[in-house]
């Protein structure tokens, strides 16, 4: 499957010590890995809104966010 040209993908898996964030930005050749504490909500809607600023500035246009649980 291709990703979207526009989309911002992330997948998140949460255990009760850490959250592990998997992220792709559109025109990427490699998802990144992202570690956080259990918990750390603030930090995780921080780095979405920082991937989600990264990918608007590549793509010329508002990028979209799309995760899985």
């Amino acid at each position: 499957m291709t990703p979207s040209p526009n989309t911002v993908h992330v997948a998140i898996e949460l255990s009760s010590t850490l959250w592990l964030v998997g992220t792709r930005l559109p025109g990427a050749d490699k998802a990144r890995m992202h570690r956080l504490a259990a918990g750390d909500v603030t930090g995780l809607l921080a780095l979405l809104a920082d991937l989600r600023l990264r990918a608007t500035a590549r793509l010329g246009q508002a990028a979209a966010v799309a995760w899985l649980l």
